[in-house]
């Protein structure tokens, strides 16, 4: 009978050892110890670490499983743009814990990241922009210039049909049945139906899952499987094109594009 092999944790437990003894400040200390987790490959290495702090440091709270897994998801949420992780490290580690768990892309995380800080919003006060939907209306009100306006004017017509509403260009203007008709074309376009673009083109390419949402929306489905995030052809699949608007790293935002687009063009070939 074959026995399973245990695995070795020494050197996470002495990369955990060396950390706790930096006097490191709360988060940084807790980014530092979600790299360290993320170094090993095995799924039970967070337990492993909790029973390992729960062992050996007693007198210190907040080293739960629960909590050493959000500390490795903390670490990957940041781990690839210095501009993000210092703008995580400015906040709490409750702040922090509501981004991580009540977000869902990086772009969303971002901008509450940015508000969070310029506004002094406590934990609760940031839950409450969460819930509310903060970041989906701001990014409404950024878009306004692409909706449809009279004199540049906002028109309430490209919203009134939408529970939840998004700004679309005037080819794309409701009509009285819920649908959505083609300016060009007079072509309607609703749940059931599909837009010109959606058939003339093989792919569909967003940069993030917000652009992926609007495509499916307007478009009224993907039927064909068509749409995609430019980064699932550099085999990040889950990941977006992070928006330099938000975060300041061109240079992070240019080599994701560069990867994609290479990816996409060997996958082409």
């Amino acid at each position: 009978m074959n026995k399973r092999k245990l695995a070795d944790y020494t050197s996470m437990y002495e990369a955990l050892d060396t950390l706790m003894k930096t006097e490191l400040p709360e988060v940084e200390l807790y980014f530092e110890i979600g790299w360290a987790v993320c170094a090993r490959p095995e799924k039970g290495a967070a337990v492993m670490a909790a029973e390992y702090f729960q062992a050996n440091y007693p007198e210190y709270r907040g080293f739960s499983p629960r909590n050493l897994r959000r500390m490795r998801e903390f670490y990957r949420a940041y781990a690839d743009s210095r501009g993000l992780q210092a703008l995580a490290l400015k906040l709490g580690w409750t702040q922090n814990v509501a981004i991580l768990e009540g977000c869902e892309g990086s772009q969303e995380r971002t901008w509450y990241l940015r508000a969070a800080l310029e506004h002094r919003w406590t934990k609760s006060e940031l839950l409450e922009q969460i819930q509310a939907g903060a970041w989906l209306q701001s990014t409404l009100d950024e878009q306004t210039d692409s909706c449809y306006t009279e004199e540049n004017t906002e028109s309430v017509e490209c919203l009134e049909h939408e529970e939840n509403p998004f700004c679309v260009s005037r080819q794309y203007l409701s009509e009285p049945d819920g649908r959505v008709c083609h300016e060009r074309s007079g072509e309607k376009i609703g749940p059931g139906g599909r837009n010109r673009d959606y058939e003339e083109y093989d792919l569909l390419i967003g940069m993030d899952k917000a652009n992926l949402h609007n495509m499916f929306r307007i478009c009224g489905g993907d039927f064909n499987n068509k749409m995609h995030l430019l980064l699932e052809y550099a085999g990040r699949p889950d990941q977006e094109v992070m928006d330099p608007w938000y975060t300041g790293d061109f240079d992070s935002t240019w080599q994701d594009v560069l990867e994609g687009c290479e990816g996409l063009l060997d996958n082409l070939m």
